[in-house]
C-alpha cells in the first residue's frame, strides 16, 4: 500500500437490513504498531502520542480487526505455512475504530494524515442482496409442508439450472466431506427442512430483524435443504454447514472468522454487499450502483488469504461494477436506453477487437497478407 486512502464516507439510511458504517484504519508495518491489551504503543520506537490525542479528543479507541492482539493475529498467521500457495496480506495491520458515527468522517480525514497511518476509510454498511419485495400470501399455510422440489428450476440441466441434479449421480455430487461457511446477518437453524448437516452459529453475533434472518435460512436452503419429501432439496445436502454473522464484528472479521475453520476445497459464500462510489456510497432501495465487499482493503485482505489457502470464496458474479453488471440491472428496471447503449458499446468492442486480432495474425505470420 504505497499511498494513503480517505474514501467518502456513506450517506446509509439505517433499517433492519442496513448497517452503520465502519471506519478502518491501515498502519504502516515499519510502525509495529500496538493497540491491544492496554497498549498504545509503536514497537519500532515511533511516536504515538498526537494519535493518542486524536483518538481520545474524538472519544474514539483502536482494536484489531482480526483478532485479540496484534501478536495473536501474527501467530494464527503464522501457523499455516504449509497449506499457503499464494502471498499473503498482513494482517496485524488492520484496525476498527469505534467512535459516534457523526464523527467518522472527520476522524477519517485526520487519522489518514498521521504519518504512522497507511490508510485510512470508512465502510458504508453492510447490506442484503435484495430482489424484490415478495410479501407472504395471506391465507394460513397447510398443516404439513408440501413437496416444493419441482419448482426448483435452478437444480436442473443449464442454462435453467446448475445440473445439480446430474451431479447427484456422480461420486462426492452432494458434497460429502465439504465444509460451507455462509458470511451473513441471520438464520434460523431449527427450520424443519435443515436438520441433518448442520453445524449452527459458529461466530459473530446474529443480527436481529426478520429480514436478516429470512435471508441467510433461504440461503441455507438453497444449497442445505434435507432430501426429505417435504419443501426443497439443498444443492449440496451432503456438505456440512455453519455460519459467521458479521454482527458486532464487521465482515472483515466474519470472513477470517470462518477461514480459520477451513480446510482446503471448502467453501465460503459471501451473501452481502456495500452501496459503491458509482452513487457516492449512499444506500438505495434498488441497490444499483452496490459492490462485492472485497473492494475495502480489509475484506479484500481476508479473502485473499483465505484463498491462497485453497479456499474457495464465493461472491456475486455481477457485484463487480462494470458493463456486465450494469447491463443485468438495466433489464431488471426496463431501462430500455441504457441497456441499448450496453448492446452497442459490446458490439463494438467484439468487432474492434476482432480487427485487432485480424491485424494480429498478420504481424505474427508473414504468410498473411492483407491487400
Amino acid at each position: 500500500m504505497a499511498r494513503k486512502r480517505a474514501r467518502t464516507s456513506p450517506k446509509s439510511q439505517p433499517s433492519s437490513v442496513t448497517l452503520p458504517g465502519e471506519l478502518v484504519v491501515v498502519t504502516r508495518r515499519e510502525a509495529a504498531f500496538r493497540s491491544s491489551a492496554g497498549r498504545f504503543e509503536s514497537a519500532s520506537g515511533q511516536n504515538v502520542s498526537d494519535l493518542a490525542a486524536l483518538l481520545k479528543r474524538h472519544g474514539a479507541r483502536m482494536q484489531p480487526i482480526f483478532g485479540a492482539t496484534e501478536e495473536r493475529v501474527m501467530a494464527r498467521q503464522a501457523a499455516h505455512p504449509a497449506a499457503v500457495h499464494a502471498p499473503t496480506e498482513d494482517l496485524s495491520v488492520f484496525y476498527r475504530v469505534e467512535a459516534p458515527t457523526e464523527r467518522l468522517a472527520e476522524l477519517r480525514d485526520r487519522l489518514a494524515a498521521s504519518e504512522l497511518v497507511e490508510a485510512a476509510f470508512v465502510k458504508p454498511g453492510t447490506e442484503l442482496p435484495a430482489i424484490n419485495d415478495m410479501a407472504a400470501a395471506p391465507e394460513e399455510p397447510p398443516p404439513a409442508s408440501p413437496d416444493f422440489s419441482a419448482r426448483q428450476i435452478y437444480l436442473n440441466a443449464a442454462p435453467a439450472g446448475v445440473d445439480a441434479r446430474w451431479a447427484w449421480t456422480q461420486s462426492g455430487g452432494r458434497g460429502n466431506d465439504v465444509r460451507i461457511f455462509d458470511v451473513e446477518g441471520n438464520w434460523r437453524f431449527t427450520h424443519e427442512d435443515l436438520t441433518q448437516n448442520q453445524g449452527g452459529i459458529v461466530g459473530g453475533s446474529p443480527l436481529a430483524g426478520v429480514d436478516w434472518t429470512n435471508h441467510g435460512t433461504a440461503v441455507l436452503g438453497e444449497f442445505s435443504g434435507d432430501v426429505n419429501t417435504i419443501g426443497i432439496i439443498g444443492i449440496s445436502s451432503d456438505a456440512t454447514v455453519s455460519a459467521v454473522s458479521h454482527g458486532t464484528i464487521g465482515s472483515a472479521a466474519a470472513i477470517n472468522q470462518a477461514a480459520t475453520r477451513c480446510r482446503a476445497g471448502d467453501i465460503i459464500l459471501l451473501e452481502m454487499h456495500r452501496p459503491g462510489p458509482r452513487f457516492n456510497f449512499a444506500s438505495r432501495s434498488d441497490q444499483r450502483g452496490y459492490i462485492a465487499v472485497e473492494w475495502w482493503p480489509d475484506d479484500f485482505a481476508a479473502i485473499a488469504n483465505a484463498t491462497s489457502r485453497g479456499i474457495i470464496v464465493v461472491e456475486e458474479i455481477f457485484a463487480i461494477p462494470g458493463l456486465g453488471r450494469q447491463l443485468i440491472v438495466s433489464i431488471q428496471a426496463r431501462d430500455l436506453p441504457m441497456i441499448q447503449a450496453g448492446a452497442v458499446v459490446l458490439a463494438s468492442t467484439y468487432a474492434v477487437m476482432n480487427l485487432v486480432a485480424d491485424f494480429g495474425y498478420a504481424l505474427l505470420d508473414k504468410r498473411i497478407q492483407y491487400g
